[in-house]
């Protein structure tokens, strides 16, 4: 019985990975993995790197939700984290009065620690339309009445100098 009370913590540490997320500054690249919405249009689609920036993590006190770039608030649980933002894109009405098209869009982004210092994950970008005008619309405005895209994300910490 004694080995079991020395092992158990020594055991929990192993399979958590033996570190905490970490706040800081993290280069984050992402590659697009599906592009439905037609964003990336005028990239090809290799699965390859595609942009490169840099963003601030910053973890509540308690340890709740992480926080990117001072706008985004995710919930925290454990090593990973999950995020959705939704938004009012475009009312045709504000336009036209007689039109019926509201396109709104969700982003959701999910990922998770892998590492002290490496994130992995993925952010969906949604758009959808409702109302009896939507087609019309978006064809006129170049505008995707229900689409998805998809991104995997990967951020490294960036180590201070």
């Amino acid at each position: 019985m004694r080995k079991l009370i020395f092992i158990l913590p020594l055991f929990a540490t192993a399979c958590s990975g033996g570190f905490e997320p970490t706040s800081g500054d993290y280069s984050v690249t992402t590659s697009v993995i599906e592009d439905g919405c037609g964003f990336a249009s005028d990239v090809e689609d290799t699965g390859i790197e595609e942009s490169e920036q840099i963003s601030s993590v910053l973890i509540s006190d308690d340890g709740t939700t992480v926080t990117i770039d001072d706008s985004t608030v995710c919930d925290l649980e454990g090593n990973d984290f999950s995020c959705i933002e939704e938004s009012e894109l475009f009312n045709a009405s504000d336009i036209n009065e007689s039109l019926m098209a509201v396109f709104s869009s969700e982003i959701s982004t999910t990922g998770g620690w892998t590492s002290a210092g490496m994130i992995e994950g993925e952010t969906s970008f949604i758009v959808t339309c409702e109302g009896a005008d939507c087609e019309s619309v978006g064809e006129n405005m170049g505008m995707s009445t229900d689409c998805m895209s998809l991104w995997s994300i990967s951020l490294t910490k960036v180590e201070a100098e």
